[in-house]
């Protein structure tokens, strides 16, 4: 009798050193505990996994693999919402989140880094809350699939169709429920390099080397008199994960400089050589501005999204970024 209750409380014990390395994890220690209560899959939120591999097998689309870190980081923005930021939003109490600011989109998908998951890819989410105590996974996936956006993130349509979910996080935690899908960190080449993109203004425009974290490089400068920003991204042998940028500010009258224009007017052409109504584009895009300063015009260029709207302190923006490096963060 007495080796069964020896073995007995031996269970007991490692079962309390098991419960005991899950933290409440409240306030800050949401971002720095290795173990919070909720991070391993509940057979709950192992069920909403299937609900939604399910339903994307109706659509003739692949499995996402469950994944424990996205998991984890599903739960820990839960955690977050109900502890820390006590309303339904995608922002983290350490990362605010806009979707007019694209300045705040890397919120949701660098989340799987920032937070050290060990999912090196990035990722996209979706949320749902409901008045009952607790949340039907049932009706939380029928909620999502009635969503045109939420929808499209779950069965990689619309501004999502280009992207392949690899993994998939799930969280359900008292009203709350979450996804967090997980695509490679995948860079996205616009295809030249970097003497081809400055060809013709380094003349105007000083660029130098700001930073570089091994895998790619950014280059800032302005012209002599103050007016041309431009920015660039990547690598000498190819401009890539780019956030390509130049913002021109406007003389008196409200119109751009002959060579703030021909920054611009450069710019396009040393990137899209083979776009042959470039200049027609940017003439009228820029009258269109001029005459309503919240106009903003954009041209899709292959895999590329190119934008010029107004900026701040009377100054026009022209911005080419990779179109799934962008297009995908704008969840609201």
């Amino acid at each position: 009798m007495i080796p069964h209750l020896i073995v007995f409380f031996l269970f007991l014990a490692v079962s309390s050193i098991a419960i005991g390395a899950q933290a409440v994890c409240d306030g800050s220690k949401v971002f720095t505990e290795n173990v919070c209560l909720g991070d391993n899959v509940s057979p709950d939120e192992k069920a909403l996994y299937e609900l939604v591999i399910n339903y994307r097998a109706t659509k003739g689309l692949a499995a996402p693999k469950l994944s424990n870190a996205l998991s984890m980081l599903a739960n820990r923005h839960l955690i977050d919402i109900k502890n820390n930021i006590k309303s339904f939003s995608h922002s983290w109490s350490n990362c605010p989140y806009d979707i007019k600011d694209d300045k705040t989109w890397h919120c949701i998908s660098d989340a799987p880094k920032r937070l050290k998951t060990g999912y090196s890819g990035m990722g996209y989410e979706t949320l749902y809350v409901t008045a009952e105590t607790k949340a039907n996974i049932n009706l939380a996936l029928d909620k999502w699939k009635g969503s045109s956006l939420h929808n499209s993130i779950i069965t990689n349509q619309g501004m999502f169709k280009d992207l392949i979910w690899d993994e998939l996080g799930v969280s359900v935690d008292g009203n709350y429920a979450a996804l967090w899908f997980g695509t490679p960190d995948k860079v996205a080449s616009i295809g030249v390099t970097y003497d081809q993109v400055v060809a013709g203004l380094s003349n105007i425009v000083t660029l130098k080397q700001e930073a570089s974290t091994g895998t790619a490089t950014k280059w800032q400068g302005t012209s002599a008199d103050k007016k041309i920003k431009m920015e660039i991204s990547g690598t000498k042998s190819d401009i890539s994960e780019t956030k390509m940028a130049v913002t021109a500010k406007l003389e008196a009258d409200g119109q751009l400089s002959s060579q703030s224009y021909q920054v611009l007017s450069t710019l396009l052409k040393n990137v899209f050589p083979a776009w042959t109504d470039r200049d027609t584009w940017l003439q009228t895009s820029l009258k269109a501005i001029g005459a309503n300063n919240s106009a903003e015009r954009t041209k899709v260029i292959g895999k590329n999204l190119i934008e010029i709207r107004y900026g701040a302190g009377g100054s026009i923006v022209l911005q080419i970024v990779p179109q799934t490096a962008k297009r995908a963060i704008a969840i609201d």
